[in-house]
C-alpha cells in the first residue's frame, strides 16, 4: 500500500483543535463521507453513502493523536492516522492514509485525496471562524 500524507496549518491552539477533532459526534461536521454518527452500545456507527460503517477512534491528547479505524465489514478495518502539532500560535494537522493496492492511483488521488483536501480546508474554516 502507498502512504499519503496531507496537512494544513490552522490558526487555533492545538488543544482546541484536538478537542473538536477527537469528538466522534463532530465527524459529520467535517468528514464528507459521514452524514451522521451515533453511539450504538460501545460502537460508533457512521451513516455513509455506502451504508453504515463502524468507526473506532484511538486518541491521545498529550501526543495530539487522533486515529480512525473504519470498518464496513466485520473484522476488516481501514486505518487513517492523524496528528496535531503545535505550530507557533496555531496548529499543523497531519492526516495520513494508505491507498489499497486494488485501487488505481489515479482513481484514489482524484476521489480520496481530493476529498481529504476538501475536508482539511473545511476543518480550517470551521476552527478559524469559531476561534
Amino acid at each position: 500500500m502507498t502512504l499519503y500524507t496531507q496537512s494544513i496549518t490552522i490558526n487555533i491552539a492545538p488543544d482546541k483543535l484536538y478537542d473538536f477533532l477527537s469528538r466522534p459526534e463532530n465527524l459529520p461536521k467535517w468528514a464528507i463521507f459521514c452524514h451522521d454518527i451515533s453511539l450504538q452500545g460501545n460502537d460508533w456507527i457512521a451513516t455513509t453513502d455506502f451504508g453504515d460503517a463502524k468507526i473506532r477512534f484511538n486518541t491521545d491528547a498529550n501526543l495530539g493523536v487522533i486515529d480512525f479505524y473504519i470498518s464496513k465489514t466485520p473484522g476488516i478495518e481501514m486505518p487513517s492516522y492523524s496528528r496535531i502539532l503545535p505550530n507557533e500560535n496555531g496548529s499543523e494537522y497531519l492526516f495520513m492514509h494508505f491507498r489499497p493496492s486494488d485501487i488505481p492511483a489515479d482513481v484514489y488521488e482524484k476521489k480520496v485525496v481530493g476529498q481529504i483536501e476538501q475536508e482539511l480546508s473545511d476543518i480550517k474554516q470551521l476552527m478559524e471562524v469559531d476561534k
